[in-house]
């Protein structure tokens, strides 16, 4: 299992910044408790994968989704739309099934290309490095 602890609003603002790579404590305004839910899992009807669907944000519909493709030589991937526009625009890869995030890419600016590449060396969901692509 994965624990998305981190908000997706969060991750984005981390990979977006050309600062420092450490993440800061942010001081939040919500006294809502929202804690992403699992939604359920189905076959996708264009890729041989299984996903299992989540709630990040609390509003009832999916924004992430974890996929697990059939061919176990192809990486399990989290899929995560950080902005609410239900699209999804970041993308982080566990390439050889370890159970190791190796990582990730994100489209920060909404243009539908990828221009953030996060590398996780330490194998966690939150990327130790980031580079503009």
């Amino acid at each position: 299992g994965l624990n998305f602890a981190i908000s997706a609003s969060e991750v984005t603002k981390f990979l977006s910044s050309t600062k420092s790579r450490f993440a800061q404590p942010v001081a939040s305004k919500q006294t809502s408790t929202c804690e992403g839910k699992e939604l359920g899992s189905e076959r996708l009807s264009d890729e041989p994968a299984m996903a299992t669907f989540f709630d990040l944000d609390c509003d009832g519909k999916a924004d992430g989704l974890i996929v697990i493709p059939d061919d176990p030589s192809n990486a399990r991937e989290v899929r995560i739309d950080t902005d609410g526009d239900r699209k999804i625009n970041m993308f982080v890869f566990d390439n050889n099934r370890d159970g190791q995030w190796d990582e990730s890419l994100a489209d920060t600016d909404g243009d539908g290309k990828s221009d953030m590449h996060g590398f996780h060396e330490d194998g966690s969901i939150i990327p130790t490095r980031v580079e503009r692509m």
